[in-house]
């Protein structure tokens, strides 16, 4: 059984002041390296989580996506702006969990999860240059106070199938078209491993050979996170084979939200995870022949 430890965990991105939760890394590879976006909380008494309390009398956890670069996928340099904030965005107080997809026409989109006062929307934005973005009006998983989560994008046999998770109980996937409407969807997993009784989703999936692997978050409750493993033969079919690939110890309290990056024979798995009252990104390195053996 394959296991990560975390006790010898560091952060690749250093909290600026007031700012103490980095969170759901996509990273993507570029022409000189490699971009890291991810969800910044910045702090609970920034203007914008004041200013909704004051009018809403509720409490809000303020997200906005930001930017980083590297060319080693190990150090990393933040970009002082962010990419897109809620800010402008009526009845949205946060923004996480981005992906990014360059499609065969070479447009950038950026898939968000972006949540509400009550439920969460998955909306996607299009852009010419990576720098300006713009709402794709034809693209959005919305239902009243349902949670839409965590996007993935993946090319299979030369069709788009896009997965989330959805109410914390399952992982579906969409096969979509060009123009990223629906063609056709199917749920890919629901909880029911142990582990699993507060939420499963955040996949991300790799093929190895002729297996897709997916790693996902999955909770026990909520101060219990930690990552699964399933497998496919067609990315449509899965089937769990591990759950608790991170051995967690003190001081690291959750893992989640795992990215693969794939670099030769090695992947690197990037995550979210917590220590005491922080939330930070780091990584672990390791070979595609382990994570290939956790199918028997």
């Amino acid at each position: 059984m394959l296991k990560i430890p975390t006790d010898t965990i560091v952060p690749v991105l250093k909290h600026a002041l007031g700012e103490y939760k980095y969170l759901s890394p996509n990273v993507c590879k570029i022409k000189n390296g490699y971009k890291m976006f991810y969800c910044n909380r910045k702090g609970k008494s920034s203007l914008f989580a004041l200013m909704y309390r004051y009018i809403t009398g509720k409490q809000i956890l303020y997200g906005e996506i930001n930017r980083a670069t590297s060319t080693n996928l190990k150090k990393w340099k933040k970009e002082s702006q962010p990419i897109i904030s809620p800010k402008n965005y009526k009845n949205y107080i946060s923004f996480l969990s981005p992906f990014f997809y360059k499609s065969k026409k070479n447009k950038y989109f950026l898939f968000i999860e972006a949540q509400k006062a009550e439920g969460s929307d998955i909306l996607c934005f299009v852009s010419n240059n990576t720098k300006d973005w713009f709402l794709y009006p034809k693209f959005k998983l919305s239902n009243n106070k349902e949670l839409f989560q965590t996007p993935f994008v993946l090319e299979v046999n030369n069709k788009i199938y896009f997965y989330y998770g959805h109410n914390r109980r399952k992982i579906i996937c969409l096969i979509l078209n060009d123009n990223l409407e629906i063609i056709k969807s199917k749920m890919c997993l629901k909880e029911n491993f142990s582990n699993e009784i507060y939420s499963v989703y955040s996949p991300s999936i790799i093929k190895i050979k002729n297996h897709y692997f997916m790693l996902y978050a999955a909770w026990t409750n909520t101060s219990v996170g930690n990552v699964n493993i399933a497998i496919s033969k067609d990315g449509f079919k899965w089937k769990k084979i591990q759950k608790n690939l991170f051995k967690i110890t003190e001081p690291i309290k959750i893992v989640s939200e795992p990215f693969i990056v794939d670099k030769r024979n090695k992947i690197f798995i990037y995550f979210e995870y917590k220590e005491k009252d922080i939330w930070n990104i780091s990584y672990k390195c390791i070979y595609k022949k382990d994570l290939y053996k956790t199918r028997i």
